[in-house]
């Protein structure tokens, strides 16, 4: 990262020198909208890419249209002064009302089209210095004189400076016709000083050279230096002494009798308020009190989040003393967390606060403190705790139902209306009140009616199924842990080995028997009426193993449905269990450019680009056939080929879900993100090392939390942008789920993506 900002600032010291181009206007025109946006739109027609815009003092986004050579610019009313950039050329700036007389309507758009005129060649300049070992610089850039260099036509800033020199501040003019300049140093000569104090025979140090008691006389070259006079039983003094001019000097000090100097510095935290025996200077650390009367003082450091313990000091005359005050944290940390939900709104003090748990308050000034927590459907005690300097304490509350819950088993494609309301769901349903009438409806079958008194907090399971035909499916298996799908055309039904899956509506299902590590089993059943169907089964144990990935099966009805068909299969893949490590990385590479460094740590701050090369330079090391075509930018896929590849998003995100054994959970392997993944509250704003957390359903880790990685797809058509997936470190739980998008610039590098590896059988 150094080497990186280091080259982008020779460049640009280095374009400094040449001259820039500069853009003209060829037309600027008003069109018709043809479109239902409510802004209007501006389209800038320029054949030069890497364009920035801004309105004012704001920069704003632009679609670049590389076969138009279009810029598209959204339009608000107030926005006219708009300067538009390149590193290269001069800033360009024009005010669309005042220029073009153009009022921006939401009714028109605008159309700027402009030619760019390109710099001058630069020219090779020789400078000549007839004194030798001088500092030469070039628009402020160090430069060896003894070197032709390159300038671009028109003004630039020489300085020449040598010790004991007199320094050579001069602008120039380059043309094609001056290509020579010189220059003459003159050499300094010494200015002669009396100084003298007030009393007299004080100790004068110049530049920690001791020249004795006053009146000292002294030669000096012209500049700055520090001098200090110091007398017993008077404040010392020191200060900056100028000299300049040609002309003999006489400087005479003063020093103040039975006074100190002291200056007071705080550490690490600084900018504290300074107090003298307790009564506020009104000042802040470092600060240097001059001329102060000798005696007893208690001095302390105190702000809004730090303090310092109390330092007594004996200050005498002429003492000119330095201290530093060790600061420490006076507040502390607290997390609140509520069980068995979160989201429950926090009540400090009573107070109510805008936070949700869990949720980390920070920087709590030490005390006694009270809290509570509750939402529509829970409530908790008040506990009280004591916050004390540097504690990080967490307080969980164990919150108490306010509902009755009633999950009702029936037929998927029955209707289920409670006290004259339909639910969106059977399951989980949470009521407030003492009596639920239950209504069931079926196509084909007489309506069920139940009533159902509540007891607050108590779960009620509800089996209501009308009346239909119907059998019953049973399974015998000596493997354990077996996911076993039924797909009819109106009920599906999911259990393992232990399920008997009773009042199935007879008819032809669609039957899938799968467990990690093992060939899935398909075949077709048929359920007759009053009949049970024995099923015993045998599963065969995976052989295509490949250490460090899992073997995932592809069913993208059952992706992109999001229901249990699973009939259309496309090709299954390979995906790594773990987050590609600094470790891994450096095994093919010489550099790593992570933010965070740690072997097990994933790495970040790399490119889609970068994340292409490292799948290839994987594949060559196995001698596996490289997935991809790199020719500079342009990446071509090469589906046939064995090697490592970056997944697509659709293959990322069924791996994430849990593939054909998903439980459906929020997060990739848990409804809690906290089990499964590094995010904003947990991570301390840093990533992690790999497989610390829990894994999904199929054993990879990390999907959700600590870095969010690369994928192969673009995430629409009409953008360049990659996709990113999983979440990160510094986001919220809502970004760590399967289902969020995200995407960045290809050649982007962020301390928070990475990449993790797909393989094809």
């Amino acid at each position: 990262m150094k080497f990186f900002l280091v080259l982008v600032f020779i460049l640009l010291t280095n374009i400094a020198l040449f001259s820039l181009g500069n853009f003209e206007v060829d037309s600027f025109i008003e069109v018709e909208k043809n479109d239902s946006l409510k802004v209007s739109r501006l389209e800038i027609i320029c054949k030069l890419e890497g364009l920035r815009f801004a309105f004012g003092s704001r920069k704003i986004k632009s679609d670049w249209d590389s076969l138009s050579y279009t810029y598209k610019i959204d339009l608000k009313r107030n926005q006219t002064f708009l300067t538009i950039k390149r590193t290269d050329y001069e800033d360009f700036r024009l005010n669309i009302i005042k220029d073009y007389k153009f009022r921006v309507s939401k009714d028109k758009n605008y159309q700027l089209k402009l030619i760019n005129i390109p710099p001058p060649p630069p020219v090779e300049i020789n400078f000549f210095v007839k004194t030798d070992s001088v500092d030469f610089y070039i628009d402020e850039v160090k430069k060896n004189i003894a070197e032709p260099q390159l300038l671009g036509i028109g003004k630039h800033k020489i300085r020449i400076e040598k010790n004991l020199y007199k320094s050579i501040n001069k602008e120039i003019k380059i043309t094609e016709d001056d290509t020579k300049f010189s220059f003459k140093m003159k050499k300094l000569k010494k200015i002669k000083l009396e100084i003298d104090t007030k009393p007299r025979k004080s100790i004068v140090t110049i530049d920690s050279v001791v020249y004795g008691p006053s009146p000292v006389y002294v030669s000096l070259y012209p500049g700055k230096y520090s001098i200090h006079i110091f007398k017993e039983g008077y404040g010392a003094i020191e200060e900056e002494l100028i000299v300049e001019g040609s002309k003999f000097l006489i400087k005479t000090y003063k020093l103040s009798k039975d006074v100190a100097n002291l200056l007071i510095k705080s550490a690490p935290q600084k900018k504290m308020m300074i107090y003298f025996n307790n009564e506020s200077m009104n000042l802040e650390t470092p600060h240097k009190f001059r001329k102060m009367k000798p005696g007893k003082y208690s001095i302390q450091g105190i702000s809004d989040v730090y303090e310092t313990n109390i330092q007594e000091i004996d200050l005498k005359a002429g003492d000119n003393l330095e201290i530093i005050l060790a600061s420490r944290k006076i507040v502390g940390d607290i997390t609140i967390i509520s069980e068995p939900e979160a989201g429950c709104r926090i009540f400090q003090d009573g107070e109510k606060t805008p936070y949700e748990t869990p949720y980390t308050i920070f920087d709590l000034p030490i005390g006694k403190y009270s809290f509570h927590v509750k939402n529509d459907f829970f409530y908790s005690d008040t506990l009280e705790t004591e916050i004390t300097a540097i504690q990080k304490e967490d307080l969980t509350f164990v919150c108490q139902p306010t509902f009755s819950t009633i999950n009702i088993n029936t037929f998927k494609k029955a209707k289920v209306k409670i006290n004259n309301k339909y639910v969106d769901s059977n399951k989980n349903i949470r009521l407030k009140c003492d009596l639920a009438e239950i209504k069931i409806e079926m196509s084909g079958a007489e309506p069920i009616f139940f009533s159902q008194e509540l007891i607050t907090g108590k779960t009620y399971d509800l089996d209501l199924y009308p009346e239909i035909p119907s059998g019953t499916i049973s399974f015998t298996s000596n493997i354990e842990n077996v996911k076993i799908q039924l797909i009819g055309n109106e009920e599906s039904y999911i259990g393992n080995e232990k399920t008997r899956f009773s009042r199935v509506p007879i008819g032809k299902y669609k039957m899938k028997i799968s467990k990690r590590g093992f060939e899935s089993f398909r075949d077709t059943i048929y359920v007759t009426d009053k009949i049970e169907s024995k099923i015993n089964i045998d599963l065969k144990e995976r052989t295509n193993k490949l250490d460090g990935f899992v073997f995932v099966e592809y069913s993208k009805k059952n992706h992109s449905n999001n229901n249990l068909d699973f009939e259309e299969t496309t090709q299954d893949f390979y995906i790594a269990t773990n987050e590609v490590t600094q470790k891994e990385w450096l095994l093919l590479f010489d550099e790593n450019n992570s933010f965070f460094k740690g072997d097990s740590l994933p790495v970040e701050s790399i490119s889609w680009y970068e994340a292409i090369e490292y799948c290839n330079k994987k594949s060559l090391s196995e001698n596996l056939l490289p997935c991809y075509n790199i020719n500079q930018h342009l990446i071509e896929f090469i589906p046939e080929n064995n090697g490592y590849r970056l997944p697509t998003v659709e293959e990322w995100t069924i791996a994430s879900s849990g593939g054909d054994i998903s439980e459906n959970y929020i997060y990739s392997g848990s409804d809690s993100l906290n089990t499964v993944g590094w995010f904003s509250i947990n991570s301390e704003n840093k990533t992690h090392p790999v497989k610390q957390k829990l894994s999904n359903e199929l054993g990879i880790y990390d999907m959700s939390g600590n870095v969010s990685e690369w994928c192969f797809d673009n995430e629409h058509e009409e953008t360049t942008k990659k996709a990113v997936r999983g979440g990160n470190w510094k986001y919220g739980e809502i970004l760590c789920r399967p289902k969020s998008i995200s995407s960045e610039i290809p050649y982007q590098k962020r301390k928070y993506i990475g990449l993790r590896l797909a393989k094809s059988l």
